[in-house]
């Protein structure tokens, strides 16, 4: 078991990436311990989960999508990335996957329990990955989980011969059998900045071209969260069991245009995000829905 230091309450994002951003610097930990926070009482606000809705195309009003809890817990990961027991620079750190399970449906008016830790760190020569874990309770009912894959550069020199390889040109991508162009859409170039606001995710690369630029962007790209939950959106109704996983490629620059790829619904379903010609994928996934 974790160990989990009990919050009052969920702490407010803005210091928290602020005290990120302060230890943004290159590491050269050889560990992580494991570590984590919980906070009991936590509320769903009607008027969030109504902006998250509309922002990332569900519907405003009815059940509580799919990956919304992930955003409830993002102070809790913040709290994580700006732990002085946390080893890596929070402002370099990669999502390269994500994983949720949602096992039965949410009361909205029943208070929540949110816990959220760090761990399973595996280091390579310059990058280390790790997992944040999130488990959110109801009614004493473990009601949705997730895992977040992070990579963070360590900043050693030297790649190693896995590392080398990972930099080679890659394959080209071969769309998936049986997915077909189910929707295009258009993402504004202020995009970034309204999704951060609602899921308290101010990193720069996703603001503005004046702040993205200093990161290695040339423009803004949206959220990778706000991709998986547009994607579920359309795939999922919001109520019983069911799991989703999402793999990120490449970012998608804002303002900027992306089709979403998907197989015909059943039990399983797979999924995948790519520029309008074609040439590009963002990302791919599959949702799977359980008796």
């Amino acid at each position: 078991m974790v160990p989990l230091e009990s919050l009052a309450s969920l702490p407010s994002p803005i210091p928290q990436m602020l005290a990120a951003a302060a230890r943004s610097r290159k590491s050269r930990a050889r560990a992580l311990q494991a570590f984590g926070f919980t906070v009991e009482g936590v509320r769903i606000d009607a008027e969030h989960l109504d902006h998250y809705t509309h922002l990332t195309g569900g519907r405003v009003g009815g059940p509580v999508p799919l990956a919304y809890p992930f955003v409830i817990a993002s102070p809790l990961h913040l709290r994580i990335v700006g732990d002085p027991r946390f080893p890596f620079a929070a402002l370099g750190l990669v999502h390269l996957e994500q994983r949720i399970e949602r096992f039965g449906d949410f009361e909205k008016r029943l208070p929540l329990d949110v816990d959220a830790f760090v761990q399973n760190a595996q280091f390579g020569s310059s990058t280390a990955t790790f997992t944040i874990e999130t488990k959110v309770h109801q009614a004493s009912r473990l009601l949705w989980q997730g895992s977040t894959k992070v990579l963070a550069r360590t900043g050693k020199k030297g790649a190693g011969k896995g590392e080398r390889d990972s930099k080679r040109d890659p394959a080209p991508v071969v769309p998936t059998d049986g997915e077909v162009e189910a929707e295009r859409w258009s993402l504004d170039a202020s995009l970034g900045f309204r999704y951060a606001r609602v899921a308290g995710d101010l990193n720069p690369i996703h603001l503005h071209p004046l702040v993205s630029k200093p990161f290695g962007f040339k423009r803004p790209i949206i959220h990778g969260m706000w991709t998986f939950a547009r994607a579920l959106a359309t795939m999922d109704n919001g109520h019983g069991p069911a799991s989703a996983r999402i793999a990120f490629e490449k970012p998608i620059f804002l303002p900027g245009e992306a089709c979403l790829r998907l197989t015909p619904p059943s039990t399983a379903r797979t999924f995948s995000v790519w520029s309008p010609d074609g040439g590009t994928r963002h990302a791919h996934g599959e949702l799977q829905r359980r008796a």
